[in-house]
């Protein structure tokens, strides 16, 4: 495989997991992070392996759509593991930004593909409260 088809693989992993936390498939992270894997904040507890991560994730309030952008990415010499750092936003039904951080992302090629294997980020945009409060009526 090519380095520019690595590249592409990465991007759509990027891609799907926003559609994947979007959709609530909970039962397809496995589309994009390794077993193995570590998500969390940058400064703060990770959350290790995948049913970590799932749990985690399922359990706390999603906004309706989540964004990367301006993703970078660096491919190791190998060709097995990569790096790289992206962009994300999520984004109320009312279209209000929730939040946004910098994700740093560590990847490897497996045998189903590139996945994310450690993942941390740092807010830049601190969360809103989701849902929203409920105006008295």
């Amino acid at each position: 495989m090519s380095a520019s088809e690595d590249l592409v693989d990465i991007q759509n992993v990027l891609a799907l997991y926003c559609h994947l936390i979007d959709d609530r498939e909970w039962d397809r992270l496995s589309d994009v992070y390794t077993p193995d894997s570590a998500y969390g904040a940058k400064e703060g507890a990770l959350n290790q392996g995948l049913p970590a991560i799932v749990a985690y994730l399922a359990s706390i309030p999603q906004p309706v759509l989540h964004l990367t952008s301006d993703f970078y990415i660096n491919l190791s010499a190998n060709g097995d593991r990569a790096t790289g750092r992206a962009k994300w936003l999520s984004v109320h039904t009312d279209g209000s930004l929730v939040a946004g951080s910098y994700e740093q992302d560590v990847y490897a090629r497996t045998d189903v593909g590139w996945r994310i294997q450690y993942r941390t980020y740092t807010m830049a945009v601190p969360p809103r409260q989701w849902p929203p409060p409920q105006a008295a009526s």
